[in-house]
């Protein structure tokens, strides 16, 4: 069976590996690793850390598939706050306004 690293073609400098203790009750199975990539990357992207295209990277998913799986969770595709967009909104009223380029007659 290949490694998450060897199915993402990466680069073993690349890969992130950490022990993560767990209570005796859990089951620990060989593709544990791989189910969990698309909660880390949701972790990731949630703590804003990893952009939504490159959580996707992570998880192993299209980006579609990766939007689909946040919504399942009623998470949303985008983490701008009302400030943000209004602070956006702000600088783009600062920009010059670009003239029509005229037919010359």
């Amino acid at each position: 069976m290949n490694t998450i690293q060897e199915t993402a073609n990466v680069p073993a400098e690349n890969c992130l590996r950490f022990e993560l203790p767990l209570p005796p009750y859990v089951q620990v199975t060989p593709d544990m690793g791989e189910k969990l990539r698309p909660y880390f990357a949701i972790g990731l992207y949630l703590s804003q850390t990893l952009s939504l295209r490159a959580a996707a990277r992570v998880a192993g998913m299209d980006y579609g598939d990766f939007l689909d799986f946040l919504a399942e969770f009623e998470i949303p595709s985008s983490l701008m706050t009302y400030e943000d967009v209004m602070a956006d909104v702000a600088k783009m009223r600062d920009l010059p306004v670009p003239r029509k380029a005229t037919a010359a007659s």
